[in-house]
């Protein structure tokens, strides 16, 4: 449902803050941005409104204006949001506080809001969404940052108003300038600046600098031996490199899978795995059982060899875990955690053994490990390289996302969205997104993406389908 005919573009506008001096005029990419910049990705969100309750009818053009007039008071507060990124003379990348605003496009469209909450309308959801044209190689090209053409918007914004009652706030966030946890602290201030409260923790753009002086910056620093790189990374230079991390396979014929597990099926998953427990009786989030059970299923799915190799990748907020990493970073904050096992061993030992494994690897992303690795990413990117967790399909399995509901925090002044979407289409093969749990049930959705015969053995997966609620999609 919902094909390019279906979105009517009304009206383009660019947002700006009000002119002012800027405490930080131009922000230093740090080596978290640079291993987000080479993904080449955008966050993309869909808060959906009903406004079917509203008894006068509901004015569109007066919520656009709204949404326009608070989103220039949310960038005078963010400022780095309504600048650019680019690359100056000497080479060096910059988010640069330029005030040159941010793409608000007004739409609308024929379909029905109902049609949005099922799962089939996973590739309309995308179009809600602004575009931000870019490639990577345009920074290449644009020492200085003098032309437009080299300077990359870090953030668009959309509003769909829907035929049949209800719109859409969809906005698109550079990967390179912000993770999914910066995604939504934005969307928090605009929220609470659009219902005219106050606003409660503003992002915090200073601890950029902390993250940038772990390490001496001088032009010289070289690596001496590439055993410096821990195992299961790898380098690969910024720019003129395929994008080795997140091989997007965008040719591939891959089918969509659709997990939900409710509490009473969540419930049921841990009892399980602590009964498979053959020593003592730890204590797993549902994070960790739930991943633990779809990378089971899709190993078995793949068939492979007793004794290949399989990771589960799993990317880790660090926000709170080091120091310098408050929660109100603005930026890239996450870091790769990885589990991994032999097919076989991962098989035959039950998922509590799976679970063990990611929990392990969850909590060896401590403090001090970060700032070693902050260290190295930092010298990697003198170099004008990136940090990669060498990640390889289909033996690997890259999770990503978070169950975290905000939707309370995303009041914009006409009550909560009946529902929040993270849009995926641009994650690779064999990612495993985890979805806002439902704000009323709260039941758990995750989103994962396969060939089209991985797919069908999972919907068929005896283990995976004991406790979720597996669909698919079409092949697309």
């Amino acid at each position: 449902m919902g094909s390019a005919s279906d979105l009517r573009f009304l009206a383009r506008s660019v947002v700006k803050p009000k002119p002012g001096s800027r405490e930080f005029e131009k922000l230093l990419l740090t080596g978290f941005d640079f291993r987000s910049l080479k993904q080449s990705i955008f966050h993309k969100r869909v808060l959906l409104f009903d406004t079917s309750k509203e008894e006068d009818g509901f004015d569109f053009e007066l919520c656009s204006k709204k949404l326009k007039e608070t989103l220039a008071i949310t960038l005078d507060k963010c400022y780095p949001f309504a600048g650019r990124l680019v690359q100056e003379e000497d080479g060096t990348l910059v988010f640069l506080s330029n005030d040159a605003g941010v793409e608000f496009i007004d739409a609308a469209s024929p379909v029905s809001i109902s049609e949005l909450l099922g799962n089939d309308s996973f590739q309309f959801e995308e179009r809600l969404c602004p575009d931000i044209p870019f490639e990577l190689e345009q920074l290449a090209k644009g020492g200085g940052g003098s032309s437009a053409a080299a300077a990359v918007p870090i953030l668009a914004a959309q509003m769909t108003r829907f035929d049949q009652g209800g719109f859409a706030i969809g906005v698109t966030f550079h990967h390179g300038a912000s993770d999914g946890t910066s995604v939504f602290q934005f969307l928090k201030v605009w929220a609470e600046i659009s219902r005219g409260d106050e606003v409660s923790s503003p992002l915090d753009f200073s601890s950029r600098a902390q993250l940038l002086n772990l390490t001496p910056h001088t032009t010289d620093s070289q690596l001496s031996t590439t055993s410096e790189i821990p195992k299961m990374f790898t380098t690969a230079p910024l720019f003129g490199a395929p994008e080795v991390e997140l091989p997007q396979q965008s040719e591939a014929a891959m089918k969509i899978l659709f997990i939900s597990l409710d509490i009473e099926a969540v419930n049921k998953l841990k009892l399980k795995v602590q009964e498979d427990q053959k020593e003592g009786v730890a204590s797993f989030s549902s994070y960790v059982i739930i991943t633990a059970l779809m990378w089971r299923a899709s190993i078995r799915a793949r068939q492979l060899q007793e004794d290949e190799e399989t990771r589960c990748f799993n990317a880790v907020n660090c926000r709170g875990r080091c120091k310098r990493l408050p929660e109100n970073h603005f930026g890239n904050a996450a870091f790769t955690a990885i589990a991994a096992a032999p097919a076989g061993h991962l098989l035959e030992n039950g998922i509590s053994f799976a679970a063990k494994l990611i929990a392990k690897s969850i909590k060896s992303v401590s403090g001090e490990y970060l700032q070693s690795m902050s260290n190295l990413m930092e010298q990697v990117k003198l170099q004008k390289s990136v940090l990669l967790a060498d990640f390889r399909p289909p033996h690997d399995v890259l999770v990503v996302g978070s169950s975290h509901n905000p939707s309370a925090e995303c009041d914009f002044g006409w009550g909560q969205p009946l529902a929040l979407k993270s849009t995926f289409m641009e994650a690779p093969l064999s990612a495993l997104i985890w979805c806002p749990r439902h704000r009323v049930t709260g039941t758990l959705e995750l989103i994962y993406k396969a060939t089209p015969a991985v797919a069908d053995a999972m919907l068929i997966d005896p283990e995976l389908t004991t406790f979720a609620k597996v669909e698919s999609s079409e092949v697309v």
